[in-house]
């Protein structure tokens, strides 16, 4: 069996806001270190999730977005998904695959005002054609920018 280790040791919160109201992002802390050991017969290498972390944001201006990304690339085979639990009336997007390209994670958020403690899920995952991967750390940042 391929042992693929990989671990997201710390979260760089950035916040984007490109109007003159100042919109708030916070996150609770950092996830646990994930590492992808261990396998199902037939179904490949099974993810590792991890859902112990919360973010709150206020916004100061309606339909403004949350996005995310990588700060440093995953080495090739290696997936990082995240998932927001939306604000209340907010669509859920779902499980998104991290890049080092901002991607939509919640958004457009119509109502301003404070959102609070809500949900963030990590889902490590991995191919077998990644081999062994040392064990390193990946920075995501999280930025709440003008939608849609």
């Amino acid at each position: 069996m391929q042992r693929i280790e990989h671990c997201v040791v710390a979260l760089l919160l950035t916040l984007s806001a490109p109007f003159a109201g100042a919109q708030v992002l916070s996150v609770s802390g950092n996830p646990s270190s994930l590492t992808v050991s261990t396998a199902t017969a037939g179904l490949g290498l099974d993810p590792v999730v991890d859902a112990s972390t919360t973010y709150s944001v206020t916004t100061t201006l309606p339909n403004q977005k949350i996005v995310a990304r990588l700060t440093t690339a995953l080495p090739s085979g290696v997936i990082l998904k995240v998932r927001l639990q939306p604000p209340s009336g907010v669509t859920a997007l779902g499980d998104i695959s991290l890049t080092t390209t901002n991607a939509d994670v919640v958004g457009p958020i119509p109502v301003i005002g404070p959102h609070l403690t809500l949900s963030i899920t990590y889902t490590l995952s991995a191919l077998v054609t990644a081999g062994t991967v040392s064990t390193t750390g990946r920075d995501v940042v999280f930025s709440v920018v003008a939608g849609p």
